[in-house]
């Protein structure tokens, strides 16, 4: 397949995850820029020949989420009604480009967050939580999709949209043509006050330097424990408040 057909079937792909699926961001990262990633978040987990990595997101109604800490959050039905698309549309743009294009494909979503422990003892305790697990890093794909940056909160900064983006990547053995990585300004390094380390109300976060992929750490141990004993008791789970108190969200807002 020549440049012009990995183009012509690239845009054809994200025009169909735009205009069918409804999505509201998607970007394309070929499997090359992929050379310096862990083994444990390489595309190569889910399919064996990858070609490509493609990343699609919905955003948050920006009214839904200020002020979603774990004591005021608004954003519960939001939060799982987006995901509730992404994974739908990760699912059926994987099956378009496999039935159209006659290429393997296969979508990846939400994290595990739940330790073997949590899952034998069944919803008792969360004590021994730890990173969650995935297939691949869908916030990696994105970056090298061109969605953005990572930012201290270690999310996804999305130069329109800010830190309210939810993600689905799609695993494709199709060849497909990479969009430029982003181009703009994160604010992290000159950002006052840094919210969302000092508004987590788990202070779950705090700055790392030197990682290509993140500029931040999040203590998932302190993170998962206080949204899974208390928001999951209180009907309320998924605080976003390192992503609501991001100026980029809030410039965009």
């Amino acid at each position: 397949m020549n440049v012009d057909e990995r183009k012509r079937m690239s845009e054809d792909i994200k025009k169909y995850a735009i205009n069918v699926l409804g999505v509201d961001v998607v970007g394309i990262a070929p499997i090359e820029r992929y050379v310096d990633c862990p083994p444990e978040f390489h595309p190569k987990r889910l399919l064996p020949n990858p070609k490509a990595v493609v990343t699609m997101g919905l955003v948050h109604n920006p009214d839904m989420v200020q002020d979603s800490n774990i004591y005021e959050c608004r954003s519960a039905i939001d939060s799982h009604a987006i995901d509730t698309e992404n994974l739908r549309a990760g699912y059926r743009l994987a099956r378009y480009i496999n039935r159209k294009w006659g290429y393997s494909s296969g979508a990846t979503g939400l994290p595990v967050h739940l330790p073997a422990p949590f899952l034998r003892e069944g919803l008792k305790d969360i004590k021994e939580a730890v990173k969650p697990s995935v297939f691949i890093s869908i916030k990696m794909g994105a970056v090298l999709g061109g969605l953005g940056k990572r930012g201290v909160n270690d999310l996804l900064i999305h130069p329109e949209h800010g830190a309210i983006v939810r993600l689905v990547s799609v695993v494709t053995e199709a060849p497909l043509a990479g969009d430029p990585l982003a181009d703009f300004n994160l604010l992290c390094d000159e950002c006052k006050g840094m919210p969302c380390i000092t508004e987590c109300p788990t202070k779950a976060l705090s700055v790392k330097k030197g990682d290509p992929y993140t500029m931040g750490s999040i203590d998932w141990q302190k993170c998962f424990n206080f949204i899974g004993n208390e928001a999951l008791m209180l009907g309320k789970p998924g605080c976003l408040q390192c992503a609501v108190v991001c100026p980029h969200s809030r410039a965009n807002k």
